[in-house]
């Protein structure tokens, strides 16, 4: 009798051994379970990462073994992103943070920053074309919230990657009296910004100036084609002050582009598009971008010299017709008659009409001219 009671005060206390460990696992510090999921782009809007970019092969904009670092309660770990599923989302695994032990109230936060080491400042390369070189210059950040009262089992936490970086396209198509395009790249820029992380938000300080080299290679080799060529590059939302901003070599010799006015409207975390034409005239030379349209397209615009915006179509009606006109000088709108005269030819029958511009005073030598329809 005595040896079954043995059995028995064993089994209980191997079941209470069991059901206590058990208690202590439901309650102690659970690892996270983490995944990124796919989001998507939207043109003009709020950029996530997807797979729209020749850099990116997966739905998530993740590919695999690059590194995050996720911050919880204080504490941060690096985690590898692994290669996306089926259901187009990317394991994030390697290090653990975990729940914090007997804790079953309240909430949270969750976040973390791409790259792993741009915690305190962000440096885009200098050589965006290689794949490696333009993630490393994506930084991007994710924010989520943690239920202490969750099931910390079964519970998956799901980070969505969104841009902090401008992203610009430039589209550029040679045109047949060019040879090749051999180079192209973005002028001046700051390449490096201070980074503060919190649970909500990254905030980024003063732009500091690279020691060396403030450009970012955007293209070399050569596109023979007369096809249009799509480039993409990162940099942080900062103004250009006219100086050049875009240069693209050709044929041995750089066409410079140059912003009419410092553009205090790039944002971080945007897409903008600009659409270059380069043709035998303009080797060599500056050309003006200025107009950014909606969808941030732009209108090229000639630099140092006057320049007559288009003129919408005119009724007739037997007099004279004088429209009011838009003078600009590299983005700057001119006055009529302290900066300008005017003299319009034609303009009285239906037809095409002429109207010629000669500046005055600080503008003396420079003309424009532009014809409008008379309907």
């Amino acid at each position: 009798m005595k040896k079954y009671k043995l059995l028995y005060a064993a089994v209980v206390a191997l079941f209470t051994a069991c059901t206590n460990e058990q208690t202590v696992t439901d309650a102690g510090p659970q690892p996270l379970r983490l995944t990124v999921t796919q989001t998507s782009l939207q043109q003009g809007g709020a950029v996530t990462r997807a797979a729209n970019e020749p850099y990116y092969t997966a739905d998530t904009g993740f590919d695999g073994d690059e590194t995050v670092r996720v911050f919880f309660r204080g504490n941060a770990a690096d985690y590898t992103v692994d290669a996306p599923d089926d259901s187009h989302r990317s394991t994030l695994y390697g290090s653990r943070l975990a729940y914090p032990g007997n804790v079953h109230e309240g909430t949270e936060a969750l976040y973390a920053v791409y790259p792993s080491t741009s915690t305190q400042s962000h440096t885009v390369a200098y050589d965006q074309q290689t794949v490696e070189a333009y993630k490393l210059s994506d930084l991007m950040y994710a924010t989520d919230e943690v239920d202490l009262a969750e099931n910390r089992l079964t519970t998956v936490h799901h980070l969505s990657f969104q841009h902090e970086m401008v992203k610009l396209r430039v589209n550029v198509t040679k045109s047949p009296d060019v040879a090749a395009i051999t180079k192209v790249e973005v002028k001046n820029v700051k390449r490096t910004i201070a980074v503060s992380t919190t649970a909500t938000e990254l905030t980024q300080g003063d732009l500091s100036s690279d020691a060396g080299n403030d450009n970012i290679l955007v293209f070399e080799g050569e596109q023979p084609t007369t096809e249009t060529q799509s480039y993409v590059v990162l940099f942080p939302a900062q103004a250009w002050d006219k100086q050049p901003f875009l240069a693209v070599t050709a044929d041995g010799l750089t066409v410079n582009y140059l912003l009419t006015r410092a553009r205090d409207e790039w944002q971080n975390g945007h897409i903008y598009t600009i659409n270059i034409d380069v043709d035998i005239a303009k080797l060599g030379a500056y050309v003006t971008i200025a107009d950014w349209q909606e969808d941030g397209t732009i209108v090229q615009r000639p630099y140092n010299q006057l320049y007559i915006e288009p003129i919408a179509a005119q009724t007739y009606t037997g007099s004279p017709v004088e429209p009011a006109l838009d003078v600009t000088y590299n983005g700057t709108s001119l006055t009529l008659g302290t900066d300008y005269v005017v003299e319009f030819e034609d303009n009285i029958t239906a037809g095409t009409a002429t109207v010629y511009v000669a500046g005055i005073n600080d503008y003396k030598g420079l003309t424009a001219t532009a014809t409008f329809v008379i309907q």
